[in-house]
């Protein structure tokens, strides 16, 4: 099977099983396409369903749904097999709605969905080289249990999260803005290091001692269980 996979010419060849490598696997395949996604978990959903990271949002500007299609397909399988409870409105406001979702259930769903769709996947593989004729990308070497191998076809998407097949191929890439400053993730995190470092600076000179709100020393977390509302 393996074998066969690395002799073929894909129409399509899909680096990232994330849910964005997914969806376009999915909508490639249905199109007619032969389509191999490569895979550097066991599982799919990337980062979804690897990174704890939930739940999802947002797929509505206000309350209009501005994101459909396979998305919601998804959502609507996850919902069927009570995996998620839907769209709900964010009652921080932080976005418009959040999508909460089970992790292992999207796991199953994305593999239902890619099959049926008629998609291969190879698992456990990492991208390690990209080969470039005439300004195209004509091949990718992968690394997996199997060793190294060249995988062709007539088109790559880039679904790594990372950019790297993009960056390995020869095209520009930028960090930050024009003018060189990191990007806003980055801004936020340094600001919380700041933020900590500043708590921890007042600590060592001895003032101020509580940094929460009285009760909290005798076990109660603030705004849980005292009937009142309160925050760190």
């Amino acid at each position: 099977m393996a074998g066969a996979i690395y002799n073929r010419e894909f129409d399509v060849v899909i680096c990232g099983g994330g849910v964005s490598g997914c969806t376009a696997a999915i909508a490639a395949a249905r199109s007619g396409a032969s389509v191999l996604v490569i895979a550097q978990n066991g599982y799919l959903g990337g980062s979804l369903t690897a990174c704890g990271v939930g739940p999802m949002m947002t797929f509505h500007a206000g309350e209009k749904q501005v994101i459909r299609g396979i998305m919601q397909e998804l959502v609507d399988a996850l919902k069927a097999r009570g995996w998620s409870s839907g769209h709900v409105a964010d009652t921080k406001q932080y976005t418009s709605t959040i999508t909460p979702f089970s992790a292992e259930g999207l796991k199953l769903i994305l593999d239902e969905k890619l099959r049926q769709a008629g998609c291969e996947v190879l698992f456990h593989t990492f991208l390690g080289h990209v080969n470039v004729e005439d300004g195209a990308i004509c091949s990718i070497t992968v690394c997996n249990k199997d060793g190294l191998h060249e995988l062709s076809g007539r088109v790559f998407v880039d679904a790594t999260g990372d950019g790297d097949l993009a960056a390995w191929s020869g095209e520009t890439m930028t960090k930050g803005t024009p003018g060189g400053r990191s990007c806003p993730a980055d801004d936020h995190e340094r600001q919380i290091l700041r933020r900590r470092h500043g708590a921890a600076q007042k600590l060592r000179s001895g003032a101020p001692r509580a940094l929460f709100p009285a009760g909290a020393a005798h076990g109660a977390v603030p705004g849980h269980g005292t009937g009142r509302s309160g925050g760190l």
